[in-house]
């Protein structure tokens, strides 16, 4: 596992010995040598634990997300935070005459960042509720697999307020 950068904070550091521990388990189904890590970012959240999201190039968040045993084994490695894997996706401001592609608007990368904190379930529906001038998302979880993330969807909803600072609210469907 190698970082982009060359400084690392005290919980870089905390989830590079995670990820080289996990590399030489054989339990983990991914090589986690050849993978990359852009930055990780740690976020307090009230009344539970403290979320810490590892921000991954794009186009290795698919290889992240194959083995749904990674986050559960991390989570066990750095004690005390709820780990939630990310891509790094940047937001492309419009120019006046210049063509942006989707992928690159607030809109997609905040509809990608909520898919990757709910990663092993899917977002099967948004709903936008206005009410005394206020906006509130309801986004809507399949139940598919609830039993997985039922203890994890409060973190996510204050995880993705403190990233994108739209308040939210998740529920299942």
């Amino acid at each position: 596992m190698q970082f982009k950068q060359a400084a690392q904070t005290e919980i870089e550091k905390n989830v590079h010995n995670a990820m080289t521990k996990l590399a030489a388990d054989k339990t983990i189904n991914i090589k986690l040598a050849d993978l990359h890590v852009t930055k990780v970012k740690t976020i307090a959240v009230p009344n539970h634990k403290t979320a810490c999201v590892i921000y991954v190039p794009c186009n290795e968040i698919a290889t992240f997300k194959q083995d749904e045993h990674l986050v559960a084994a991390l989570e066990k490695q750095i004690v005390g935070h709820q780990v939630h894997i990310v891509a790094d996706r940047k937001i492309e401001h419009r120019t006046p005459k210049g063509y942006r592609a989707f992928c690159k608007t607030s809109v997609d990368v905040h509809a990608n960042l909520l898919e990757d904190l709910v990663a092993p379930a899917y977002i099967a529906g948004k709903r936008i509720q206005y009410s005394a001038g206020q906006k509130l998302n309801k986004f809507l979880v399949a139940k598919v697999r609830k039993a997985e993330v039922e203890n994890r969807v409060a973190v996510c909803s204050k995880v993705y307020e403190a990233l994108t600072g739209i308040k939210n609210q998740i529920d299942f469907m």
